[in-house]
């Protein structure tokens, strides 16, 4: 085999893969399309209508007007008004439960829109973890395929190459097609998603440039791992502790209306155009109203029930959270490990000296580009692992919401 064979296939197998495409548009732009999704939206627009149409407890409750006739007299007709009305305090305490429920509502939108961009983020990673991958893929391709030339050659001038290593790169080969080719239909899909979320035609491109480095995932954590915010589910569960509070409440209110009504009668009298027949009558309500208090109990307990819950919760996400952090320092530690053993290799078996060996050195250097290849393809999956354990601690602490409109996945965390 020639020198100008030799240097030809090395700078195959050697040079990088070129971009073939430039990133262009920026993430931040997929983010703030959550404010659009479909369920955020529906969400938004059911509690714009229950501010729009929040109901309101009147004074007065009811009014009934009787008559009535006296031997069948219309001269002799009785008539009898009775106004029922809602008590000032149990106005008052309607008015809390309805602001109450409007929380709730209020709650269950930034579930919806916080589910959204945590969406969005793992797509914007999984983009980006995908892209690396096809490029590995591409480059480790190409040298399975001038390691199978090689063999070929040698194989046909010597017989020096085994034909059980022909059928293991082979497989490989077809291994490594199948990988891609999944790794082209999954990034295809990505990209249509984001261009359904951003309503455009055409697959968009991401820029990924300046993403957050695997080595400052465990710091950025670390500072906000004493300030925890609200998560979306706990703040839900808190709205509905208090809207409980404000129907026991209500409930309670009501059991100490005294007034039931005040009714008015009228009588004609035949005969006697001076006198008529007038009362005014009072209606009290006596504090045996069982049924009410028995209401006010089983909220109770449900309140009750709710704040368990919302302590279980809470207990629950601050062990995920504590969780969440050590498997992230487990995977730091192995992708610091991964680095170091990428470094050493390309130290202990540079190119320049593999190929100073005279037997079979262009496979020599073949086989070590692509373990080389092997160990990036390792090294770009733990981080794919660090950067969705991330993203999930950030979604349980409560950052990713409507309140910090931070690109978390750049260095930085710029805002948008």
């Amino acid at each position: 085999m020639n020198v100008q064979l030799l240097l030809l296939l090395l700078s195959l197998c050697l040079a990088p893969l070129a971009s073939t495409a430039q990133a262009s548009l920026d993430p931040a732009v997929l983010l703030q399309s959550a404010d659009q999704d479909p369920q955020v939206y529906a969400q938004q627009q059911h509690l714009q209508f229950a501010k729009n149409k929040s109901p309101r407890l009147a004074l007065i409750d009811g009014a009934h007007l009787r008559t009535e006739t006296n031997r069948f007299e219309l001269i002799r007709q009785e008539y009898l008004a009775r106004l029922s009305w809602n008590g000032f305090l149990e106005q008052k305490r309607y008015r809390q439960l309805q602001t109450a429920t409007l929380q709730t509502t209020q709650t269950k939108f930034e579930e919806r829109l916080s589910e959204a961009l945590l969406d969005r983020y793992l797509l914007l990673l999984h983009y980006r973890s995908n892209q690396q991958l096809l490029g590995l893929q591409a480059q480790l391709s190409e040298v399975l395929q001038d390691k199978k030339t090689v063999l070929q050659i040698l194989n046909a001038q010597s017989n020096q190459a085994d034909p059980d290593d022909l059928y293991r790169l082979q497989f490989d080969l077809d291994k490594l097609e199948l990988e891609r080719i999944d790794s082209e239909q999954w990034q295809a899909q990505l990209q249509a998603q984001a261009a359904e979320w951003l309503r455009q035609p055409g697959a968009p491109n991401l820029d990924t440039s300046n993403w957050v480095s695997p080595h400052l995932m465990l710091p950025y954590l670390q500072k906000i791992l004493d300030f925890s915010f609200e998560n979306p589910e706990s703040l839900q569960q808190k709205a509905k502790i208090t809207e409980l509070d404000a129907e026991i409440r209500l409930e309670t209110a009501k059991s100490r209306q005294m007034i039931d009504f005040i009714q008015f009668r009228y009588g004609n009298r035949p005969g006697d155009p001076l006198r008529y027949a007038t009362a005014v009558s009072l209606g009290i309500n006596l504090p045996f109203n069982s049924s009410r208090n028995a209401r006010a109990q089983e909220l109770r307990i449900e309140q009750n029930e709710a704040s368990v819950e919302l302590q279980q919760l809470q207990l629950q996400l601050k062990e995920d959270k504590k969780q969440l952090v050590r498997e992230l320092e487990r995977l730091q530690k192995q992708y610091q490990l991964l680095q170091n053993q990428l470094k050493e290799s390309e130290t202990s078996f540079a190119p320049e000296k593999l190929a100073q060996l005279e037997k079979n050195s262009l496979l020599t250097l073949l086989r070590y580009r692509e373990l080389q290849l092997k160990r990036q393809l390792i090294l770009a999956e733990t981080e794919q692992k660090m950067q969705e354990i991330y993203l999930q601690f950030l979604y349980l602490n409560g950052n990713i919401s409507k309140l910090f409109r931070q690109n978390f996945l750049k260095n930085g965390w710029p805002g948008y």
